[in-house]
């Protein structure tokens, strides 16, 4: 491992995603950002045009079609990549750059943050592609290839082998002192005592629970706001359920520019993460968790995966019970009922962050596997 610090380690970063993926931006960006002045050099395979340098070691190289990509992970080559570092275990990132490394000495490490294969199966025309990348996830679990892992949950899923490298968020960007807290007054018009709850509302989204929970808030008469941040295909939904019950303490605004995030973070009460009682909830590492901690909101989560995990070891929030919405309701009620529970709170989320849990400390860990594949490969 010594004979890699003395030349620069040249990664190559194969996903299916855009730059503006949570996947990227807020995940594989940030940590290989630690390890450039560790001498490593990334180069992000991303849907796109052209190449650009978008800071010192890091490069953003486009493609435009599956084909391009895997044209590229096929054509790399011993003397321009040490190592091959795709994002998923789909067939096209994960297992194409395993058999290209194994063919050509090259280093192979996967990164994963979420499951591969839906909660459950809605859309049955995609079926011969989720039994394809059924197949390829376990294969790559099979074979146990060097594995990152986002969350204690993917990491009890895919065995021993795996490093966990959670999620976390960057300390500087996310600082409440540099946004402005009456933000959603001015923007949305709201006061008072204000939970948002940001998401792109795609199949394995919660669609009810938080808005059970809220209609039982507004039939106890607390005056609590919920403020829906985002879009997507389920969030037709979401809003006819709304309109259903009737609830006049829930306001959507829809797609924000991801840039404003932080001055809704600095002007809200609470964060809420509504995760699903299933094994693909109980995998995920919400980003959104990490973000309301560095912002010093309070957490409200459901009892299960990374929050379960976090929350209690960082005090910086409540865990809700699942199918049961008054009991949820009166825990909030109880929260908001003490600003300086509140404060407190978010304050502990933040600490923790520094001082355990950021993507400094995690590097450290994915820095020596990387070397070591290096090593290995040769």
């Amino acid at each position: 491992m010594l004979g890699t610090r003395n030349r620069k380690i040249r990664v190559v970063v194969p996903t299916v995603y855009r730059p503006e993926c949570p996947t990227v931006r807020s995940r594989l960006l940030p940590l290989c950002r630690e390890l450039v002045p560790k001498g490593f050099e990334f180069e992000f395979l991303v849907i796109g045009e052209g190449k650009n340098n978008i800071e010192p070691g890091i490069t953003y190289s486009g493609y435009r079609s599956y084909v391009e990509l895997a044209s590229r992970i096929s054509s790399s080559k011993k003397r321009d990549t040490d190592i091959l570092f795709p994002s998923k275990p789909y067939t096209i990132t994960g297992l194409l750059s395993l058999l290209v490394a194994r063919l050509k000495g090259i280093g192979y490490v996967l990164d994963i943050d979420d499951r591969t294969f839906p909660s459950e199966i809605n859309k049955w025309w995609r079926l011969p592609l989720y039994l394809q990348e059924y197949f390829s996830d376990r294969f790559l679990k099979w074979l146990k290839t060097p594995t990152v892992v986002a969350s204690r949950g993917l990491a009890e899923y895919w065995g021993k082998h795996a490093l966990y490298a959670p999620n976390s968020t960057d300390l500087c960007l996310f600082d409440r002192t540099r946004w402005n807290s009456g933000y959603i007054r001015e923007k949305v018009g709201l006061t008072g005592q204000i939970l948002i709850w940001p998401a792109v509302f795609f199949q394995e989204t919660d669609r009810q629970y938080m808005l059970d929970i809220f209609a039982a808030l507004q039939k106890s008469g607390e005056e609590v706001v919920l403020l829906v941040i985002g879009d997507g295909e389920y969030l037709p939904h979401i809003k006819s359920r709304a309109k259903s019950l009737k609830l006049e303490n829930v306001v959507f605004t829809g797609t924000v520019d991801y840039r404003d995030m932080p001055n809704y973070y600095a002007s809200a009460t609470a964060g809420l993460l509504p995760m699903r009682n299933n094994h693909y909830d109980s995998c995920k590492g919400p980003i959104k968790l990490f973000e309301y901690m560095a912002m010093e909101l309070p957490v409200i989560a459901t009892d299960i995966g990374e929050a379960r995990e976090v929350i209690p070891r960082a005090d910086c929030g409540i865990l809700i019970p699942f199918d049961d919405p008054d009991r949820a309701a009166a825990m909030i009620a109880e929260l908001m009922s003490s600003s300086e529970r509140l404060q407190n709170l978010g304050k502990n989320g933040r600490r923790f962050l520094l001082e355990q849990h950021s993507f400094a400390h995690h590097a450290d860990q994915l820095e020596i596997l990387l070397r070591d594949c290096v090593v290995n490969a040769r």
